[in-house]
């Protein structure tokens, strides 16, 4: 019966998942690529290099908060409003603080008067953000996500319906940025509304106890969380600091581009986190059984996502953006690997988590993001946008290799198998034949790409676990088809 009730509950709280995050994703490249169609990449370099100056400090003001509080829900569930009354008092202290030293910057920086009005109004969107991200962790914890889903498609969508009204008349860039910000505050509003509904009214009693007891754990999850992030968007601050709003603004188009089917694993290790967590201390078979389907899943998925960016990377950015953003061809190649390796590092980090060894993805993101630092101090000012691309990818690899490392025996459960042989003999049979077609034959490419995606299908999953994958990705449009 408990199984019973874990997979329902995990099928539901998946697909909620989806569509929060498909809400949050589809109005973000939406919203962003309005912005590159409308405004020319000075404009859009100037109001995303503030967005990402505000979600890079969003980081410092989560700290870790966020998958702290998630993890320790799903294991004290008797004492939810006290566990959340706690760290919510730490959260408001990090938050005030980051708020003041974004501000702060937007005092001394060197930039052009709209950069800094804008810089200015982000940090109303960092303190919206990042509170709403701390009780989505509260709706995590509690594995019910539905909540979750409807603040998502109601925050989201209210910017996707007024955003495009002030864009057709060209609106001022710092008008644009008020409305997107204003969406957030109403999504912090209802998200506040449904959180009563779990813990009540606050316990006062409760804030900022246990700080011994919690420094710990808190800071491993924290400094971890903020290096991690950190370390892969450190590099759009440098381009504005090293080059300017132009080749930010070629950076952030083909970044923006990227958050779509980075959501995947996000999706997953939002559901996945509180179930592995609970699974690693009661069924410890089940929990490398889920985590080697995840593996597998994620490793399909990724193939022709990448293989596709990278073969037809000139004509996504035209279709995309139009031709003024063509430099940012060569951009998306890097980015396409960047993507592989993303997928394939995030099922041996949630084995990290899982386990109780944060500790080591902590020291390894540390470490990452002084090589980030400096190999983009040398390569932006030389090859720019690329540069940045090139460093980004250096350090994933980085932190993908020691990830593995620490999972050595997993690696070779999960790899040192015929099904992986056969999978890297379809893929090398694959790419020259998919260079050839994107040369010559463009719409050739995609056919081969669905061709080998079904043969890697078939050769690389055992039948019960396509069976079951299957059953579960049919299931799941069906709720959407039924909603």
């Amino acid at each position: 019966m408990h199984d019973n009730n874990l997979k329902v509950s995990t099928k539901k709280n998946l697909f909620f998942s989806i569509l929060a995050v498909s809400f949050r994703l589809i109005a973000n490249v939406f919203v962003f690529w309005l912005l590159a169609r409308v405004y020319d990449p000075h404009i859009f370099g100037q109001f995303t290099f503030a967005h990402s100056l505000a979600t890079t400090l969003i980081v410092i003001a989560d700290f870790g908060f966020d998958v702290f509080l998630t993890t320790e829900i799903s294991s004290k569930r008797e004492n939810i409003g006290g566990v959340f009354s706690n760290l919510l008092s730490y959260k408001i202290l990090f938050t005030f603080f980051t708020m003041v030293g974004m501000l702060f910057f937007a005092v001394i920086m060197h930039s052009s008067d709209d950069v800094r009005i804008l810089v200015f109004l982000f940090t109303f969107f960092l303190a919206s953000t990042t509170l709403t991200n701390f009780i989505f962790a509260l709706f995590r914890g509690v594995e019910n996500l539905g909540y979750e889903m409807k603040v998502s498609f109601i925050m989201n969508g209210t910017l996707v319906v007024i955003l495009p009204i002030l864009l057709v008349f060209k609106a001022h860039i710092i008008l644009v940025a008020i409305v997107f910000i204003a969406a957030r505050i109403l999504g912090l509003c209802l998200a506040v509304n449904y959180s009563s509904l779990l813990v009540g009214g606050l316990n006062f009693g409760a804030m900022f106890q246990g700080f011994g007891q919690l420094r710990n754990k808190m800071f491993v999850f924290g400094f971890h969380f903020v290096f991690s992030f950190v370390f892969f968007q450190l590099d759009t601050i440098l381009l504005m600091l090293l080059k300017g709003e132009y080749d930010t603004g070629i950076y952030q188009a083909v970044f923006k581009f990227i958050m779509l089917p980075l959501a995947i694993p996000e999706i997953v290790m939002n559901v996945l986190l509180p179930v592995l967590t609970r699974l690693f201390g009661e069924n410890k078979e089940e929990w490398k059984r889920i985590s080697s389907l995840l593996s597998k899943s994620l490793l399909l998925i990724v193939l022709p996502v990448s293989l596709l960016l990278f073969s037809y990377a000139d004509d996504i950015i035209v279709l995309v953006y139009g031709i003024k953003y063509v430099s940012a061809a060569p951009v998306l190649k890097i980015f396409s690997l960047i993507i592989l390796v993303r997928f394939l590092l995030e099922p041996f980090a949630l084995m990290l988590t899982t386990s109780g060894r944060q500790y080591v993805r902590l020291f390894t993101v540390v470490i990452a993001t002084l090589i980030n630092l400096i190999l983009n101090i040398i390569l932006i000012p030389k090859l720019g946008a690329e540069g940045a691309a090139i460093v980004s990818l250096i350090t994933n690899l980085f932190v993908g290799v020691v990830f593995v490392a620490f999972n050595i025996d997993i690696l070779k459960a999960w790899f040192a198998n015929k099904q992986s042989l056969f999978l890297l003999l379809v893929v090398l049979v694959e790419i020259p034949l998919l260079i050839f077609a994107a040369i010559s034959m463009k719409i050739a490419g995609l056919i081969i790409i669905a061709i080998f995606f079904g043969i890697s299908v078939y050769v690389y999953l055992t039948e019960y676990e396509r069976k079951f994958l299957f059953s579960e990705v049919k299931n799941i449009f069906k709720r959407i088809w039924t909603k």
